[in-house]
């Protein structure tokens, strides 16, 4: 039986128990790494992924490496997804009875939210079982259940045409879409939740460096040349970087994270420092209002999240999760909100 307690132990975000395994985020990152030996200690033996995924999946590989079953179950409202669930639906049912399960999305919020109402419609009701928890698409985070039910309608036209007859009784069917909905309007147990603090860099995340330095002169370049941050007045020159102003606002309307700036002006260029108040002042002030923090010991704040392209000035010791902007995993804006799980 798997051991609840160890796996919360391991503070994974937004891990909860839901019928004898666990829900939570996608233990695809390294910066997850941490925590599955731990999983294998408490006896998760099944691993289910619920994203859309590519050649580039590292679950499949962790999974096999830490000696646990995975199975892909995409979760969309796509039409060949819904197929796709449809076919794969028994299978998928037969695993979340077996328990000791981790099942995951990028947050362990919506997809999962999605997939555990699947199972529970069109299976599990007709055994007794309760409803799932709903932690996604709740109200009082400003969310509703019309993405569920777009997804469970979709199964029960597609499952009706396939099989010539309906699934579950329409009046079953409503029935259980009502539970759902009444589900996600209750209010958590814990009012009080904390919200997760988010630190993001200015140059190269925020601000685009090479976008002010083409606006300087060429004198001035050749003046400052291998010093090009000491130029006065720079950083008020910059534009945004692509995505970031609508990321931001995003992530702010989630109602989950807290936001700050948390970047590092360049010890001889002392406009800088105000040049970087002026330009948060003219794209973002509706944002990180009072909210910016000017160091050159970003490993001295404490938070949960840091979104900075760069490893300097402590930003490699932060000690919450460093999403290092720009890489491979994090190429741009959208990764990064993929991985808040904003939509």
């Amino acid at each position: 039986m798997i051991n609840i307690d160890r796996i919360i132990q391991t503070n994974i975000p937004d891990i909860a128990p839901v019928y004898g395994g666990v829900r939570g985020r996608t233990m695809s990152s390294r910066h997850q790494s941490y925590a599955w030996p731990a999983l294998v200690e408490a006896g998760v033996k099944r691993v289910i992924d619920l994203r859309d995924v590519d050649s580039s999946n590292k679950l499949p590989f962790l999974c096999d490496k830490y000696g646990m079953e995975y199975f892909h179950y995409p979760v969309n409202n796509h039409a060949k997804q819904v197929e796709s669930m449809v076919a794969l639906m028994p299978q998928f049912c037969e695993m979340i009875d077996k328990g000791d399960f981790y099942i995951a999305c990028a947050m362990g919020l919506h997809r999962t939210d999605i997939a555990l109402c699947t199972y529970w419609v069109f299976y599990s009701a007709d055994k007794g079982i309760a409803p799932p928890p709903i932690r996604g698409y709740r109200q009082e985070d400003g969310h509703n259940t019309s993405k569920i039910m777009y997804v469970l309608n979709s199964i029960y036209k597609y499952m009706t045409e396939q099989n010539g007859v309906e699934p579950i009784p329409m009046e079953t069917f409503k029935a259980r879409k009502k539970v759902i909905n009444e589900l996600s309007k209750e209010k958590t147990e814990h009012e009080d939740v904390p919200l997760k603090r988010v630190y993001v860099d200015m140059d190269g995340v925020l601000a685009d460096f090479e976008s002010g330095l083409a606006k300087v002169d060429d004198e001035v370049k050749k003046e400052y040349l291998g010093r090009f941050d000491e130029i006065p007045g720079l950083f008020s020159l910059m534009e945004p970087m692509p995505g970031a102003i609508d990321a931001m606002h995003r992530i702010q309307k989630d109602g989950r994270y807290e936001l700050y700036i948390l970047s590092t002006a360049p010890w001889n260029n002392p406009s800088a420092w105000s040049d970087k108040l002026l330009w948060v002042q003219k794209h973002l002030d509706d944002v990180f209002h009072k909210r910016i923090v000017i160091t050159h010991c970003k490993n001295l704040l404490k938070g949960d999240y840091l979104i900075d392209d760069r490893s300097k000035n402590g930003a490699k010791e932060f000690e919450g999760e460093w999403i290092q902007f720009g890489n491979s995993e994090f190429p741009d804006w959208d990764s990064v909100l993929k991985q808040l799980g904003v939509c």
